[in-house]
């Protein structure tokens, strides 16, 4: 499963210049294990709130374009008086350790979109489970805690999941043409499994529709 960050995401999409096609990343991750669930948390400001129009319509936005793929999970705006005035909280780390916490049973990976290194002790708590976890998160928002655990920038799956104003004229069918694109898959199963090498096709043959699993070997 993967729980998605929007309070880390927005900003980090901002200071790299792109945005994730999250029909495209679901696709991506397919290769490596069952997708059960895509959850989306974002923090949405009250009508009154100037940048409610703005926050409404960047949601709606995303609904249209994905609303086959994620699920949505909001919650208010959370608004403080301090003594340097109002400050606005957005923060999804509760909502998202609940989550996946209440769903861990039924999971084997989860996937941490955010570069927050509070979720770090959520991570931990993971991993003594018996669970796999990897953070996957942009370079320019990710706090130095996380270098500690299993991450994997999504920087680098710039090229496979990209959003694009206008879609190719025929379905993109992902070849590892290339020897970027085969090690890119190969950091990124290996962080999750031994022995995933192993399973990649030689350059210009097509991906598998799913990696085998008597070979991927749980990582311990």
């Amino acid at each position: 499963a993967v729980f998605i960050d929007n309070a880390n995401l927005f900003y980090a999409q901002r200071k790299a210049d792109w945005k994730i096609d999250y029909t495209k990343l679901k696709t991506f991750l397919s290769n490596f294990f069952d997708v059960s669930f895509m959850n989306y948390y974002i923090a949405t400001p009250e009508e009154k709130d100037p940048a409610y129009k703005k926050t409404s319509s960047f949601l709606d936005k995303l609904k249209k374009s994905y609303s086959e793929v994620l699920t949505f999970k909001t919650k208010p705006l959370k608004y403080i008086q301090s003594d340097k005035g109002l400050v606005k909280k957005g923060d999804n780390d509760v909502e998202i350790t609940i989550d996946a916490l209440n769903n861990l049973n039924n999971l084997e990976t989860v996937i941490i979109m955010s570069g927050d290194s509070d979720y770090v002790s959520l991570a931990k708590d993971i991993m003594k489970k018996g669970k796999r976890v990897l953070f996957l998160s942009f370079r320019e928002n990710t706090a130095w805690e996380i270098n500690a655990m299993k991450f994997f920038f999504v920087n680098k799956l710039k090229e496979i999941i990209e959003y694009k104003e206008q879609p190719p004229a025929k379905a993109d069918v992902l070849l590892l043409n290339n020897s970027k694109l085969k090690e890119v898959y190969k950091a990124f199963g290996s962080l999750l499994y031994k022995g995933f090498e192993e399973q990649l096709p030689p350059m210009g043959r097509p991906l598998p529709d799913k990696f085998s699993s008597s070979i991927l070997i749980k990582l311990s």
